[in-house]
């Protein structure tokens, strides 16, 4: 016997939403260290600040740039 179904499943990307909804839109979206003296960016969004621990706000980022690095990650089956 076949009994067919489907779900509908809504995902959350929870604190990274703002991330995709800007890809969705076009932009690019990073995070800035909201602290004055460090004012780090991130490209890869952040809660909170790598360098000092204070909390970061959300900012759009260029579209140009250079690439300084890159990862290329390989996954088995």
């Amino acid at each position: 016997m076949r009994y067919p179904y489907s779900i509908e499943y809504i995902h959350s990307y929870a604190e990274d939403s703002p991330f995709f909804l800007g890809l969705a839109d076009g932009k690019l979206r990073g995070s800035r260290c909201t602290r004055k003296k460090c004012a780090f960016v991130f490209a890869t969004p952040r809660s909170h600040c790598m360098v000092c621990g204070a909390p970061t706000e959300w900012i759009d980022l260029p579209t140009t740039g250079k690439i300084h690095s890159w990862t290329t990650c390989h996954f088995g089956s």
